[in-house]
């Protein structure tokens, strides 16, 4: 979730998580935010598995899959190596996690200067 006081990266230790939060770790079937209490207007989900979020797909931002280790990848022979095997990751200025980190950024600016705007969910699909 975007934290409303302008603080876009935020964590929580999951040892000082609620039962309520941990739940998000689970690997259910399928996944909801009815256990969530926000506003679902307000929630931006980030996931690569869109079958987890039926209920909520205008809240969610399907990114690639992430793969470290070979062993995740689909064709284990495959000629390209894994990150873990090059020691190195992916592109800190245009990978994946860095693009859905700009377009979050920006839709929290737009959130936060836009007036009529109460629906975060819009500002993710512009």
């Amino acid at each position: 979730m975007l934290d409303l006081d302008q603080t876009l990266l935020h964590y929580v230790p999951v040892s000082q998580l609620s039962d309520k939060e941990k739940y998000l770790m689970e690997e259910p079937e399928s996944r909801t935010l009815d256990r969530i209490s926000a506003d679902q207007r307000r929630v931006v989900i980030v996931d690569d598995n869109p079958s987890a979020w039926p209920q909520h797909k205008p809240n969610l931002l399907q990114v690639s899959q992430y793969i470290y280790f070979r062993y995740q990848m689909t064709n284990n022979n495959s000629e390209e190596d894994s990150y873990a095997e090059k020691e190195s990751d992916e592109c800190r200025s245009n990978g994946a996690l860095s693009n859905v980190l700009k377009l979050l950024q920006k839709a929290h600016t737009r959130f936060q200067q836009e007036e009529d705007s109460n629906d975060l969910r819009l500002l993710i699909r512009d």
